[in-house]
């Protein structure tokens, strides 16, 4: 049901003293066109095409903020200097067992 359908039954509701199911049947017929249309969501309308461009945004910024995290692990971990390497190479250790001259 429209909203100009949904206005047109609300425009002819009138209270009959005679017959007063009509009425209340014409009410709940307008009632139900309002439920239908407060708990369904246009995908076309702005405001869902809102909704969804902020999710998918947040998803981004979510991303972004790990591989951020990340480099910065990375980082860190590069620029420690450790007193002695943890697996030195046996050609460097020859080349600091060299006699000095």
């Amino acid at each position: 049901m429209t909203p100009a359908e949904i206005a047109a039954v609300v425009a002819r509701l009138r209270p009959d003293w005679r017959d007063a199911s009509a009425f209340y049947e014409a009410r709940s017929e307008a009632l139900a066109g309002l439920r239908r249309l407060a708990t369904t969501t246009c995908a076309g309308c702005p405001a869902a095409a809102l909704h969804r461009r902020v999710a998918h945004l947040r998803a981004l910024l979510a991303a972004e903020r790990e591989r951020t995290a990340q480099a910065r692990r990375l980082l860190a971990q590069a620029c420690r200097c450790p007193s002695q390497p943890r697996h030195p190479d046996a050609r460097q250790l020859s080349l600091f067992a060299l006699p000095r001259a």
